[in-house]
Parts: C-alpha cells; sequence; structure tokens
C-alpha cells in the first residue's frame, strides 16, 4: 500500500526530478500517437509518480523510475528497428 517510504525521493530536489522524468514523458507522446493506445501507458506511468508525490512514497516514485526506463527502451527498440 501506499505510505511514506525513501521521502528524500519524494521530498525536495526529488520532486524537481520526478517533474522532470514527467515531462520527458509527456514529450514522448505525440510521436507515440503513431501506435494505438501507447500513450495510455505513458499516462499510467505519469499517474504512478503522481501517486508517489501524494503520498510521499518513494518506493512507489522508483516503480515509476522503473516503468519509464522500460518504456523509453521498448519504445527506442519499436522506433529505431
Amino acid at each position: 500500500m501506499l505510505k511514506p517510504r525513501l521521502v528524500a525521493l519524494t521530498q525536495g530536489v526529488g520532486t524537481h526530478i520526478i517533474a522532470l522524468a514527467c515531462l520527458l514523458l509527456a514529450l514522448l507522446m505525440p510521436p507515440m500517437e503513431m501506435v494505438p493506445f501507447t500513450t495510455s501507458i505513458v499516462a499510467g506511468v505519469i499517474s504512478v509518480f503522481a501517486l508517489a508525490l501524494v503520498s510521499n512514497d518513494g518506493l512507489m516514485a522508483l516503480l515509476g523510475y522503473g516503468l519509464s526506463l522500460a518504456l523509453v527502451g521498448t519504445l527506442g527498440s519499436l522506433f529505431l528497428f
């Protein structure tokens, strides 16, 4: 469940890093519209980050970072190869 854990990841500079990650994910959305429903995945990852910030849950933030990296890696392989 959501509870305050690893709060250093969701307070102070951590908040700015999450905001930057969400901004970069949002910038990926327009080119992703070529593949149906992929923007929904990005919106889900941004929602994970939002939950992390609202609940001060650094573990949820780590999950968001992991999902972001997996998404970018998958998209890179889709669009480059």
